[in-house]
């Protein structure tokens, strides 16, 4: 049986409506196809992504614009189905399943000389839940996940590790590119953040190892220093959750 979704978008692309829970994967699949763009250029309303039939109708409400999209995807599709199950529906990072594949090699990826392992804990998660509830909870872990998204490269691989732990696998490079990249993670976070009225903190650990085999130990190593610095970082100053 064919798979039909329907989703609904504002006009900057949010997502008013959708009907399936994986919401943050289909919207992704539009915007990726890049069919809001064409169709605001060329009234293009209708292309195949990835296997997808993907229909875009322009709705105007009130003097506003909204977007009717349908995804339909063929129940043989086994590409979409194997990439559905990799990714988290609520960051669209990759998730833990994808981890655990990956590094016990079942995924066919390219062979690289150094696989780095960047491990990123949010310190205060549970502080922002119960102080602003957890739809702002919800909003800092998508910060983060977007704020990773935004300083990697191409090749990098974010994953939703746990509620609020992430890795990001960095092929072939050196700790000196690793700690470029978290501090472009933490300067993301800090401008995403800078309206809200808590502070979003968190942990970085990192580790690198010269064979996909070793990964796990590299998450060890990457998880122990982590958790080091959160506990210095705790320690030096426990008001780390407010700003001033």
């Amino acid at each position: 049986m064919i798979e039909e979704i329907i989703l609904l978008l504002y006009e900057d692309g949010e997502i008013l409506f959708c009907s399936s829970e994986k919401s943050e994967f289909y919207k992704s699949l539009v915007v990726n196809s890049d069919i809001l763009k064409l169709n605001k250029k060329n009234n293009l309303n209708k292309l195949e992504y990835k296997g997808h039939m993907i229909k875009s109708q322009k709705v105007f409400h009130n003097d506003n614009i909204f977007y009717l999209i349908s995804i339909t995807t063929s129940p043989f599709n086994i590409n979409y189905y194997r990439e559905l199950a990799y990714i988290d529906s609520f960051t669209n990072l990759h998730n833990r399943n994808f981890w655990e594949h990956f590094k016990e090699g079942i995924l066919n990826f390219p062979d690289y000389e150094t696989y780095g392992v960047i491990i990123i804990d949010m310190d205060n998660l549970k502080y922002i839940n119960d102080n602003w509830g957890h739809k702002s909870g919800d909003k800092a872990i998508k910060i983060v996940s977007q704020s990773i998204k935004e300083s990697i490269r191409k090749k990098d691989i974010p994953i939703r590790y746990g509620g609020d732990e992430f890795i990001i696998i960095v092929p072939n490079v050196g700790n000196n590119v690793m700690k470029k990249i978290i501090n472009r993670i933490e300067h993301n976070i800090a401008l995403k953040s800078k309206k809200l009225p808590f502070k979003i903190s968190v942990s970085f650990g990192f580790s690198n190892t010269n064979n996909i085999n070793n990964l796990q130990s590299a998450f060890e190593k990457a998880d122990y220093f982590m958790y080091k610095r959160k506990t210095l970082k705790f320690n030096k100053n426990k008001r780390i959750y407010l700003k001033s």
